[in-house]
């Protein structure tokens, strides 16, 4: 087998919701064959949760205006796809907000059940101009991976969302941006090896060491697929020697893998 010294992870730098991490050593062969996967898993396969549909009293669609509220009902859509939280049940939940008077409502005036955390409570929803206005909303919030749709959120539907109601796309990714890039590294004149330098910023709901966790744990189970495969006893065995815990094991074997 080559002679790979073990792959190592260190925390570059780090301020708020975005970190740097140093991956190496990493055989040129596949570094950013790597750094892609894990790249591609962290941006659309991450559970997160979002609203994913609305309803407001006295409206019946979401291009129409709302008495004594300065935005309108597109611009409290696009405002309520900012809003980031944590979900802790499969089920859609429900959240309120009945405001009265003249103001600005932001995120922290919201009714939300236990089951639902608010990570950024000062974000504007919408703005009040008359003591006379009366802004009551229904929200649902849902659970998801990466980018879904309103079409999409409509074709999941077992029946028609009833009039009033206005589906959002939700963002449910919790990581916002990531980016790599690859620098060689040279150990004992060994074979060529690479470094990646990975950034990751996520949303607020979870950090960015728990996204590359979460992500580097989907990875494995997906190729743990391959490593656990079991030839059926007809075929021939492979004349290259294998090394005996990657594959020829019983498939009832239970594996400890390291990462």
């Amino acid at each position: 087998m080559l002679d790979i010294p073990p792959l190592e992870t260190k925390l570059r730098a780090h301020s708020g919701n975005w970190s740097c991490f140093e991956i190496a050593p990493v055989d040129a062969a596949y570094s950013r064959e790597l750094a892609n996967a894990l790249r591609r898993v962290l941006l659309a396969s991450l559970p997160g949760a979002a609203v994913t549909s609305m309803r407001i009293d006295g409206v019946q669609h979401e291009f129409q205006a709302i008495p004594d509220v300065l935005e309108d009902v597109t611009d409290i859509v696009q405002n309520f796809k900012k809003l980031r939280l944590r979900c802790y049940s499969d089920r859609p939940a429900l959240m309120h907000l009945d405001v009265l008077g003249a103001g600005k409502v932001t995120a922290r005036q919201l009714t939300v059940p236990s089951t639902v955390e608010i990570v950024n409570p000062d974000l504007h929803l919408a703005t009040l101009d008359n003591e006379k206005a009366d802004l009551r909303m229904e929200i649902t919030v849902g659970t998801g991976r990466g980018f879904v749709s309103c079409e999409q959120h409509a074709d999941r539907r077992q029946e028609k969302p009833a009039i009033g109601v206005i589906l959002i796309d939700s963002i449910f990714s919790p990581v916002c941006h990531v980016n790599f890039a690859i620098e060689p590294v040279l150990i004992e004149r060994r074979q060529k090896l690479d470094k990646i330098l990975l950034e990751i910023t996520t949303d607020g709901t979870i950090g960015p060491t728990e996204a590359l966790r979460e992500s580097a744990d989907l990875l494995r189970r997906q190729l743990l697929v391959f490593a656990m495969y079991w030839p059926p006893p007809d075929t021939q065995k492979p004349t290259i020697p294998l090394p005996a815990t990657c594959l020829f094991h019983p498939p009832s074997t239970t594996y400890r893998l390291r990462m």
